[in-house]
């Protein structure tokens, strides 16, 4: 059965739980989740217009980088005297090992960051690179000679979409899986869905991020590219995705703004923890995302290779289906642990104090 693939690749930080004193990871409870987001996403707005379901369609595939990363979050412990090779201060090691032994209030920012600091080491960018390549070179190889090849596409997610810069315009000089002549040249993607885009913040060189290497500008490059990004988002706010592309392909969703606060999208306060409290009033996630109604309006009808335009009803549907469940969920759950949050949460700096007005503007 030749149906589409959908590589769903994760972002920063975040993806485990707390258990025995410590943080464990666990990045397949994110892509549990986030799975269930987008079928149910589909399921909700687009099936009834294309009459087919998800799984008739497309087919995801999971990559995980998380377990790269744990391993030199592992070698911090034991190894921070061998890390300065990987141009990572000690002073910063330090505060990380803090985190790891204990929960603290700041628990998001450290997740978030430490991943981010991690793949900005040469050493470990190279490792996450690699494994991402051969991740989806397997896939795809394995499609291709089992003849259910179709198309694929990747949906990255934070961290992911500076990963997937990195990796997917090289993936034939990365891989460490033989391609094999009778394949041909690797097809490139229908589209690269950039969530939360964060890749120009993670990239040195604006030459080398924007090169026409994925631009959606014809045969060899991607169809299309849509990059999203939130007002509110203080990631995405610090160094904005603006390629000079000049496409009808590459869609820029650069000022999304509605923000919802329905209790599966922002996770409620756990009693007696403190992990976690940045990030509840933060619109980083995937599925906050999601929730966009441009997104959503944009993201399928592409991935179908047809027109936005053709699917006019969408942003609307999305807009007061999930407004509907911001406005009964917020009074009784929500309102009273965010002000609780907000109250006990000194900003860090102007973008997060004007972040802290706007949320309880809104609320």
């Amino acid at each position: 059965m030749t149906r589409h693939i959908l590589f769903l690749v994760h972002g920063m930080g975040r993806y485990g739980v707390w258990a025995d004193g410590g943080y464990k990871p666990d990045p397949n409870s994110w892509f549990e989740a986030c799975e269930k987001e987008l079928r149910d996403n589909y399921a909700r707005f687009i099936q009834d217009t294309v009459g087919a379901a998800f799984d008739d369609l497309f087919v995801i595939r999971r990559i995980e980088y998380d377990s790269i990363l744990d391993h030199f979050r592992a070698a911090w412990k034991t190894q921070s005297d061998d890390w300065s090779q990987l141009g990572v201060g000690k002073g910063f090691i330090g505060e990380i090992q803090t985190f790891f032994r204990k929960n603290s209030d700041d628990a998001f920012l450290w997740t978030h960051l430490a991943d981010v600091a991690l793949y900005m080491a040469p050493t470990v960018r190279a490792h996450v690179q690699a494994h991402v390549a051969t991740e989806i070179t397997k896939v795809l190889a394995k499609a291709l000679r089992d003849r259910q090849f179709g198309q694929w596409s990747v949906i990255a997610h934070s961290l992911g979409t500076a990963v997937t810069h990195d990796t997917v315009s090289q993936l034939a000089r990365l891989t460490k899986t033989p391609w094999g002549a009778e394949l041909g040249p690797i097809p490139a993607p229908r589209a690269l869905v950039m969530v939360a885009n964060v890749a120009r913040l993670l990239t040195d060189s604006t030459s080398t991020l924007y090169a026409e290497t994925l631009a959606p500008i014809g045969a060899g490059h991607p169809t299309y590219y849509i990059s999203c990004a939130h007002v509110l988002d203080p990631f995405t706010r610090l160094a904005p995705f603006q390629p000079g592309w000049t496409s009808p392909r590459y869609r820029a969703l650069s000022k999304l703004g509605v923000y919802y606060l329905a209790p599966e999208v922002i996770d409620v306060l756990r009693s007696g923890e403190n992990h976690n409290k940045f990030g509840q009033v933060v619109p980083h996630g995937f599925k906050h995302y999601l929730r966009q109604p441009e997104v959503t309006a944009t993201m399928w009808p592409l991935l179908l290779a047809e027109d936005p335009a053709d699917y006019p009803d969408i942003a609307d549907a999305v807009l007061e289906a999930y407004r509907d469940e911001e406005r009964k969920a917020l009074k009784a759950k929500l309102k009273p642990k965010l002000d609780d949050l907000l109250a006990h949460l000194p900003p860090a700096d102007p973008v997060l104090e004007q972040l802290l007005k706007l949320l309880k503007g809104l609320l």
